[in-house]
């Protein structure tokens, strides 16, 4: 029983480091995201970041081991929520922050984004079918 409240109390404790650890990474990813946005529309495209990242932009150094070109090629698509080759601020800093505070390799990592991509993508066709399915039973009952 101590065992498992002590468990409980690390879970909460680093859960709890997290939110402190990317609410005071969030001003440091926002000024890089706006230094790699070359274009200045409000998202970056994977030849954006590429270029950048060559032309040697300031990494930080608690970032350098994951912003890589390799490991930006690597995770863009990961990142990319919405799927429409663009990365906004949000899906840049929420990508960045979970590769930096889960404690796991990035090869693990890509893959979980993956999976979490998609499972939204299947919520998204689930919603659409379903949808598709009532619009079809109200115009065939009437």
């Amino acid at each position: 029983e101590d065992a498992i409240s002590s468990a409980r109390m690390d879970d909460e404790m680093t859960a709890f480091y997290n939110k402190r650890k990317q609410k005071q990474m969030k001003p440091c990813l926002s000024r890089m995201f706006r230094c790699l946005d070359m274009s200045g529309d409000g998202s970056i495209e994977i030849d954006e970041m590429v270029e950048r990242i060559r032309q040697g932009i300031h990494v930080p150094r608690d970032l350098q081991d994951y912003v890589t070109e390799d490991r930006v090629v690597d995770l863009f698509d990961a990142f990319d929520e919405d799927c429409d080759g663009k990365l906004i601020e949000e899906e840049f800093i929420a990508g960045v922050s979970r590769l930096v505070l889960e404690d796991i390799p990035v090869e693990t990592a890509q893959m979980l984004f993956m999976v979490r991509s998609c499972l939204r993508k299947i919520d998204n066709m689930e919603n659409r079918l379903s949808a598709l399915v009532q619009s079809t039973t109200c115009s065939s009952q009437a």
